[in-house]
């Protein structure tokens, strides 16, 4: 099977979207922190082993609930951190939820990530609306519970907007 990535980077917005017109041939998308909307990210879905930024993040995708990666809505990221030990278990734990999940209303996709040649892990899901994350956040955290005590975990969650439609 044929790897697939995702990349991220951070920064402006101008210099990002600079970013993104370096690059016309690949679907590179502008999204902003929901938090924060001065705070900016490019992500891009690709098959392409060569990140298109100088610096940022890439990603290796373990597992997608769906073949095909689309990247629109709201994306909902939880980060994590795990050793060898916690590895195996997580990935079980994480395909049998997602495949729980194939009929949740608003839900577009779940994808589970490693940075590569890391021990950072992200599951990214992308929604339709903010309404439905919101319907379903309980459901997130009851899932992520057994590990947000662990400190060495160091879970953290992040939503990001796409941008399109700010200027």
């Amino acid at each position: 099977m044929e790897k697939e990535y995702l990349y991220t980077t951070f920064g402006t917005k101008e210099v990002l979207q600079t970013i993104q017109q370096q690059h016309p041939d690949r679907p590179i998308y502008l999204t902003f922190d929901r938090d924060d909307h001065e705070r900016f990210q490019l992500i891009e879905y690709s098959k392409n082993a060569n990140s298109p930024f100088n610096s940022g993040i890439k990603y290796e995708i373990l597992l997608s609930q769906k073949k095909i990666i689309d990247l629109r809505g709201m994306m909902a990221w939880s980060y994590l951190t795990l050793n060898d030990e916690e590895r195996e278990y997580f990935i079980l734990r994480t395909k049998a939820w997602m495949d729980g999940l194939n009929s949740l209303n608003g839900l577009i996709n779940i994808c589970l990530v490693q940075v590569a040649s890391g021990f950072d892990y992200a599951i990214l899901m992308t929604w339709k609306t903010e309404k439905d994350f919101q319907k379903f956040q309980p459901k997130r955290d009851d899932f992520f519970k057994s590990f947000q005590y662990n400190s060495g975990v160091h879970l953290r969650s992040k939503e990001f907007q796409f941008a399109k439609l700010i200027n």
